[in-house]
């Protein structure tokens, strides 16, 4: 039987996956972690006229919590202080973190019917790109803005800036 934090991780899993199916992306999961990458989402090609370079690609980082959201711009997310210097590197290849938040009712999460099928909530984005060092030990607390809903449009912004050789 799964514990509530690996559902949690399958289900943001799931989420990303749907959103980059839908947008034609491919995602492909990594199997081993070591560089806090989760996921990672590909276009074959020249994604867009003002491309650069073909074939981006972006690497996710994928959470999940059921913290409260008040009626604040943001929430706050308990981060390890690895993936937190992870994310923050200077790579070749973008990296972002994903964040599925969920209800905090667990019978919730998940509609299944003959008409759908629903995950409750959604999930949303932080680049963490130009982010400071910290002085902490294990975890870092981040506030992570509701107005970066992690959808298809962002997904594919990501992948043109990508493309161009350009991050956040």
């Amino acid at each position: 039987m799964l514990r509530e934090n690996q559902i949690k991780e399958h289900l943001s899993l799931a989420y990303l996956h749907a959103v980059a199916a839908y947008e034609s992306f491919a995602c492909e999961r990594i199997s081993v972690d070591m560089d806090s990458i989760d996921a990672t989402i590909k276009y074959g090609g020249k994604i867009d006229d003002s491309s650069e370079f073909e074939s981006p690609q972006v690497d996710i980082q994928l959470k999940a919590t059921s913290v409260k959201v008040d009626k604040k711009k943001s929430f706050k997310f308990d981060l390890s202080v690895k993936n937190y210097n992870d994310l923050r590197k200077q790579t070749l290849v973008p990296r972002y973190l994903v964040v599925l938040l969920l209800p905090s009712d667990q019978k919730t999460w998940l509609k299944l019917t003959k008409k759908q099928l629903a995950l409750s909530k959604c999930a949303y984005w932080l680049s963490l790109n130009n982010f400071e060092g910290t002085e902490n030990g294990d975890k870092i607390r981040i506030d992570i803005p509701t107005k970066n809903l992690f959808n298809g449009s962002i997904l594919r912004e990501w992948l043109i800036k990508a493309s161009k050789g350009e991050r956040d």
